[in-house]
This record gives C-alpha cells, sequence and structure tokens, in this order.
C-alpha cells in the first residue's frame, strides 16, 4: 500500500500534540466520533500518526500516514485529504508532503519546465529577464511598444501585469494580438527570441474562449492565478493547451502568510504548483514590498527542483519590488535556473526601455560570466 506522508507543525504544549495529532488523523480521514470508527476503518481510512517531533518550545511536527488511495488520483481531493479541514484550525500549519511515485504518474507536471522554456528562448548559461506591462489605464498601443522595446533590449519575458484585466473579451483579444504582434516583430529584426505571456482573467464559464484567443495568436503561455482559479483547473488547462504557464502569487498570501497556520509557501508554490503544471513561479521575494523571509522564499526554489517523480523541475521567479543593485544577491540566492522578474523598476529605470533592459540584462550576464582559466 502506497502513502502519503504529511507533515504539519502544530503549535501547542507538548502534553496536548498527541491528542491533537488524533484529532487531525480522524478530522481529515472519516470526521466522525471515536465510536463509529470500527475496526476495518481504522485500520483502512483513518490516518496513522506515524511520528511526532519536538521542534521548539511551542511547536512539535506532526507525520500522519495516508493510504494514497483516499487521495482517488487527483488534485482536488489530495488537498481535500491533506489539508481540508485542517486549514481551519488556527494552530496547525501544513509544512511538507511525500508523495508516492505512484500517485505522482497521474500528473504530467510543467509542460516546459527548466529546458523545455531555455529551447523557447534560446537562452543558456545566465537567468531569464523578464518584466511586467503595466500600470492598467495605459493603452493597447502602449502596452504594444513597451513589449516591442523590452524585446528589442534583449529581454526574454514580457507579461502582462496581474491588474490588466478586460472588461470583454474584445478587449483582451485586441491587447493579446497587438502585444503579440510587436513581440515577434521585434524579433524578427533584432534575432531575438523574446516570449509575450498574456494574464488570463476571466469568469470560469469564459476560460475557454480566452484560452482560444491565445492559441489564435500563436502565443507561447500564459500567467494565471491558481489560488483564484484553483490548482486543478489551472492543471487541466496546462495540460489541455500545452502552454507554458506562469503563476502569479495573488491571493497566495491568504495560504502562507500565517505563522502558525494555513500552508507552507514552498510546499504551495513549489510542490502543489508543480502538480497544478506550473512552469515559473512567481513569489514576492525577501527585501521588497512583503515581509517574507529568506527561508521561505528558498524553500520555493527548492521545491520546483526537487526530484518529483518523473516530473520536470519549475523555475523560480523572485519578484516583488526586485531592483537593479539585487541581481547579483539574486542570481547568488537562487541560481541560473531563475526567472528575474523585475517590473516597475526596469520600466523606470530609464525613459528609454529598450536602453534600460539591455543594461539589466548586460549586468545579468557580466555576473554570469565563466571564470577565466
Amino acid at each position: 500500500m502506497s502513502r502519503i506522508l504529511a507533515t504539519y507543525r502544530v503549535f501547542a504544549p507538548e502534553l496536548e500534540v498527541a491528542a491533537i495529532a488524533r484529532a487531525i488523523a480522524v478530522e481529515q480521514t472519516v470526521e466522525v466520533p471515536d465510536a463509529l470508527i470500527d475496526e476495518r476503518i481504522e485500520r483502512e481510512i483513518v490516518a496513522d500518526v506515524e511520528r511526532v517531533t519536538r521542534v521548539g518550545k511551542e511547536s512539535s511536527d506532526v507525520v500522519l500516514g495516508f493510504d494514497a488511495e483516499l487521495a482517488c488520483g487527483h488534485l482536488n481531493q489530495l488537498l481535500n485529504l491533506v489539508a481540508g479541514n485542517v486549514m481551519l484550525r488556527p494552530d496547525t500549519r501544513l509544512v511538507d508532503l511525500a508523495l508516492p511515485d505512484d500517485f505522482l504518474a497521474a500528473f504530467p507536471g510543467p509542460n516546459h519546465g527548466v529546458d523545455g522554456l531555455r529551447a523557447l528562448t534560446g537562452v543558456t548559461g545566465r537567468p531569464l529577464l523578464a518584466t511586467a506591462l503595466k500600470p492598467r489605464g495605459r493603452s493597447v498601443e502602449h502596452f504594444a511598444r513597451v513589449a516591442a522595446a523590452f524585446a528589442s533590449g534583449g529581454g526574454d519575458l514580457v507579461k502582462d501585469d496581474h491588474n490588466l484585466v478586460d472588461h470583454d473579451l474584445a478587449g483582451f483579444r485586441a491587447r493579446v494580438r497587438a502585444c503579440q504582434a510587436a513581440v515577434v516583430d521585434a524579433n524578427a529584426r533584432t534575432g531575438g527570441a523574446c516570449l509575450y505571456i498574456p494574464h488570463v482573467m476571466v469568469p470560469a464559464d469564459r476560460l475557454d474562449e480566452a484560452l482560444a484567443i491565445v492559441l489564435d495568436a500563436e502565443v507561447s503561455g500564459v500567467m494565471v492565478a491558481p489560488l483564484l482559479y484553483g490548482l486543478d483547473t489551472v492543471r487541466s488547462l496546462a495540460a489541455r493547451t500545452g502552454l507554458l504557464v506562469m503563476s502569479h502569487p495573488t491571493f497566495t498570501g491568504a495560504y502562507v502568510a500565517g505563522a502558525r497556520h494555513g500552508i507552507d509557501k514552498g510546499l504551495l508554490m513549489g510542490t502543489l504548483f508543480r502538480l497544478a503544471g506550473i512552469d515559473i513561479s512567481v513569489f514576492t521575494n525577501h527585501g521588497g514590498r512583503f515581509g517574507f523571509t529568506r527561508a521561505s522564499c528558498l524553500r520555493v526554489a527548492e521545491r520546483l527542483r526537487r526530484p518529483l517523480g518523473a516530473l520536470a523541475a519549475g523555475w523560480p521567479s523572485p519578484a516583488g519590488g526586485m531592483t537593479f543593485d539585487r541581481i547579483g544577491e539574486l542570481i547568488e540566492e537562487y541560481g541560473i535556473d531563475t526567472v528575474l522578474l523585475i517590473g516597475g523598476a526596469l520600466l523606470a529605470h530609464g525613459a528609454d526601455v529598450t536602453a534600460a533592459t539591455h543594461e539589466y540584462r548586460a549586468a545579468i550576464e557580466s555576473l554570469c560570466e565563466p571564470p577565466l582559466q
């Protein structure tokens, strides 16, 4: 019997942890009083408390073992099984998952991953440089010009800002076509291979229509907000289209920002996002506009790269107020298989977006030059 091992950090006095562990095991599998659990259900359904380890003055790690069959081979039920009701507890945080290979075999994971995106862009030996089209309120023509300027300067990925959302599909179609055409034209002039990545944010019943617009424009990828659409919707989108999928972290704070509840940032935006087919996971980096720790951010990158069945490794993309003077730090911390997303700082670096992009790319390349022998 293959097992799913879920690790929960429980914040409670040591004498209370065993009872809490049992309560979580029952809550996540049968949700009934112990009097209604017969021997067969206890043996076959209720999660086993594998071990309990005290990890601090106020916390313990509880590892529960679930029969993998209880996840029914799909992502929604996996989340329901290991997180579900326990997310309502103020004293418990899901911090790790170990998934068996036979369960992982049902998930194709990222369509492109590290090697595939390098093939699309033709970039080797350095991180990819990305920027965002912003702010909302500018014209489609403005965004197309910025996209072309970024591509002309040697940028690799230019995406819509997550706030670029249209009232109707006609507006979405106009922006996608204009920006894609601008980038394709710039690539033809420079010999580059910059990619335009539109943000798909539409009601669920219009999602297929929006994706048809993207595919008709011959765009290589899309950006989505996994926790607004739902992870399994994103998984289906990736599997059906074969597109490169970039995630945006909007709404993730509701899950990862709490110190004593929710889900570990690395687990959610690394492991679970890979199961959902995310190729590039954008996350709020430490030292930017948000208060995440360095350790929590590095865990995202580690989870995106950690062996996970046959799934391709994903790209970490630290963002949220990244600036020119932090490029060296970002490369040192995250390595070359990283998408450096520099939005407002790049666009405000000078009046000439092409020149600013060229300067950023030159700095990246200089930091990634192999040492002289």
